[in-house]
């Protein structure tokens, strides 16, 4: 069985000055992430990989800041 993703939210160092945070960021069925450089597009990305990772096992650490809200 495969998941399709939903929606997800994500923000870490909170409380900190590199806080960073992605927003409900919603998918459908075909995707494309538009926007201003620096605005985040990588970024985002590599939070859905490192998803990806998480869940199939491939990635082992633990990430040291990190705050999800997933939707399948």
């Amino acid at each position: 069985m495969a998941l399709k993703l939903k929606y997800i939210e994500y923000q870490e160092f909170e409380k900190e000055s590199k806080h960073w945070h992605l927003k409900k960021c919603s998918f459908d069925e075909i995707n494309l992430l538009v926007g201003k450089n620096a605005s985040g597009k990588t970024r985002s990305l590599n939070i859905i990989s490192n998803l990806a990772r998480m869940l199939s096992g491939k990635r082992r650490t633990p990430f040291k800041s990190g705050n999800w809200k997933i939707w399948f």
